[in-house]
């Protein structure tokens, strides 16, 4: 939105904390603002008689806290019912902001609950928070039966997510392993793929990859050619010519080696920072909406 928005009522003392997110909002424009950008939230975080408790407390709106704790009690319904009352109230999105978020509330809204716990896993993935997202997978393995062919199902695309999580991180041989539990439980062609292709990883001698019958030939040089064609990308290449020019340019050995440890110091720097955020290598896996 680029108008000004002017805050409606007073801001809060205290903060309404939504502990998943380690977010605290001070208005009711906040509220709106995370209810539409966060779609992802838990459910028992947002529609529930806490928030009611402290719009009527903190921001002073009894009438509007009375209207969702109605909104809470509609069966079947009472996200969309929670979200046009505080719109409408608040009068802060537009109607096609309120649309989109209440249409993403009522397809969530019919999710089992564990779906919507990996539906909210899967986004902190995407997002880049690799460590919350691998934790909610883990407590996800833990509270999952696997009885039904429906739970299989569930637990291998939780596996899969996991072993693109490893690889992201360059954590090769776990990601394999994770890969191979996710295909051994519910037999998907990507997780095969993701097995695969760690496995090519974190093998230098690709020969005995063969012998062994981890991987065909076939698939070896599929691998291969992928890999020769992401490193032969611009960014890459634009950025190898940059290193070589440099070194060139340095005449005396001296100098071409304290060029090269800053070159390894920025490399490292770079990776650490990817590690933290889950982003290593994430071209050679699946898109994030390709995650399971």
């Amino acid at each position: 939105m680029s108008q000004i928005i002017l805050c409606k009522g007073k801001r809060a003392k205290t903060p309404y904390r939504f502990a998943s997110e380690g977010l605290g909002i001070y208005s009711l424009e906040e509220l709106c603002y995370v209810t539409i950008h966060y779609e992802e939230l838990p459910r028992e975080e947002l529609y529930c008689t806490e928030i009611c408790d402290w719009i009527r407390t903190e921001l002073e709106m009894p009438e509007l806290a009375g209207g969702l704790q109605k909104a809470l009690q509609e069966k079947g319904r009472h996200s969309e019912a929670f979200l046009t009352t505080l719109f409408r109230y608040s009068g802060y999105a537009t109607s096609k902001e309120i649309a989109q978020t209440i249409t993403k509330a009522k397809q969530l809204e019919q999710l089992e609950p564990e779906e919507r716990k990996k539906y909210y896993a899967d986004k902190k993935l995407v997002q880049g928070r690799v460590y919350r997202a691998m934790g909610i997978y883990r407590e996800l393995l833990e509270e999952l039966p696997r009885e039904t062919g429906k739970d299989l199902n569930l637990v291998g695309r939780i596996l899969h997510n996991l072993g693109t999580a490893y690889a992201q991180m360059f954590l090769f041989a776990t990601a394999a392993d994770y890969f191979k539990q996710a295909y051994e439980t519910s037999h998907m062609e990507a997780s095969k793929n993701g097995y695969e292709r760690a496995l090519y990883l974190m093998n230098a001698d690709k020969e005995d990859l063969i012998e062994r019958k981890e991987i065909s030939l076939g698939k070896l040089k599929e691998i291969a050619q992928l890999e020769e064609r992401l490193l032969n990308e611009p960014q890459y290449q634009e950025r190898m010519e940059q290193i070589e020019e440099g070194f060139a340019l340095q005449r005396d050995e001296q100098t071409r080696l304290e060029g090269m440890r800053a070159t390894a110091r920025e490399w490292k720097t770079t990776y650490l920072k990817r590690i933290e955020n889950g982003i290593v290598a994430k071209d050679f896996w699946e898109k994030a909406e390709s995650h399971a």
